[in-house]
């Protein structure tokens, strides 16, 4: 083997090295960054499941500590969801749904009756109870994020998810007729 030959295995061998070496950093901070988003989330008492810290859509810690939530927002009324990418934990429901719903704003498509407006929302969180299924709490709109996650009850499932409904709609009858409202 010649001299050149023996000079470029033994580059590629340690450029090999760092990569693994790269690897194996990467690796670890990202176990240490799912412990600790892990702790922040009990910390803050909030109930999760296994699927709460698995998949694409999982929670983030930014450089100050907060949390940041994936959320789906679903209309029952109308089998219509919406997911919100990044909902920080002191976010209230009034400042995201009033970037959803403007007063001035222009109707989503699917509310005809113009029913869905931020003065007309409901918010409500699916919750255990004993064993009944479909019971639910309603959510102060002026409550952050982080209060509609600790509720008793409330368990994060996955991705947070909120049910959004109208006051002004007969639905909204309908749904309490067939929820426990809690």
């Amino acid at each position: 083997m010649s001299l050149i030959s023996s000079k470029k295995l033994e580059i590629s061998m340690e450029k090999k090295k760092e990569s693994e070496r790269v690897k194996a950093m990467k690796k670890d901070a990202d176990r240490k960054f799912a412990d600790l988003l892990a702790e922040s989330i009990k910390l803050r008492k909030i109930r999760t499941t296994v699927d709460t810290l698995s998949g694409d859509h999982k929670p983030m810690l930014d450089k100050n500590g907060c949390l940041h939530w994936p959320v789906v927002f679903m209309y029952p009324e109308f089998y219509v969801t919406d997911f919100v990418q990044d909902m920080h934990e002191l976010r209230s429901f009034k400042e995201q749904l009033g970037q959803m719903f403007p007063p001035k704003g222009t109707q989503p498509q699917w509310d005809k009756k113009k029913h869905y407006t931020i003065k007309n929302i409901a918010v409500y969180v699916e919750v255990e109870n004993g064993g009944k299924p479909h019971s639910v709490r309603e959510i102060n709109m002026e409550d952050p994020l982080a209060e509609a996650l600790i509720q008793k009850g409330v368990v994060v499932g996955g991705v947070p998810t909120f049910m959004i409904l109208s006051k002004a709609s007969d639905y909204m009858q309908h749904f309490k007729s067939t929820h426990t409202v809690v």
